[in-house]
């Protein structure tokens, strides 16, 4: 078992590790297995750092055979202000609260999630996602309803996008790609 109470994140850029966000993680973590097998990994950590706080339960499993992952995260929220300081120009803010699952192989990755945001709507999405390079593979379905793009990012206008949005294809360059996308979002509003 692992315990943090809490952890300085700048401890971790000692050991060569660089990561955008500062602050502390707390909370406890057990990891079992071998490197031969593959681990599985139960925890309920928190990461906190100026006024935004994460707590992230959560499990997953990797088995070395077949390189074969599960995931699973409860978002109880999961401040956007943290994840946007991997993307600082999407100027991320608010939070949002839901699951999230993941399962497969980088090139089989099945997935669905439920996000909810308290004054911006929610997403439901699912799918599958083969990453392979230019030759990414992906059919994904998405649910929006009363999504306000502006409540998670200061760059987006006020919306209100109920409906759904889908893309199946392969490729990610629109010169090169080959995919379809539909959109049924005719009850919706955006200024």
């Amino acid at each position: 078992m692992l315990q943090l109470q809490p952890l300085q994140i700048a401890t971790l850029s000692g050991a060569g590790v660089t990561i955008p966000v500062g602050g502390t993680v707390s909370g406890d973590a057990v990891v079992s297995g071998t490197p031969r097998e593959g681990w599985t990994v139960r925890g309920d950590l928190t990461h906190g750092d100026r006024n935004a706080r994460s707590p992230l339960p959560g499990n997953g499993r990797y088995q070395t055979s077949g390189k074969l992952i599960v995931a699973a995260a409860t978002l109880q929220p999961l401040s956007l202000v943290t994840v946007g300081r991997f993307a600082p120009a999407a100027q991320l803010r608010g939070s949002v609260s839901g699951k999230v699952h993941a399962e497969g192989t980088t090139h089989d990755l099945r997935f669905n999630g439920e996000l909810h945001s308290q004054d911006g709507g929610s997403i439901d999405g699912r799918g599958t996602v083969a990453i392979a390079g230019s030759r990414s593979r992906y059919d994904v379905v998405v649910a929006l309803d009363a999504l306000n793009a502006n409540v998670f990012s200061r760059r987006a206008p006020v919306t209100r996008f109920t409906g759904t949005i889908s893309a199946r294809g392969v490729g990610t360059k629109p010169a090169t790609a080959n995919a379809i996308f539909a959109a049924d979002l005719a009850r919706s509003s955006y200024d």
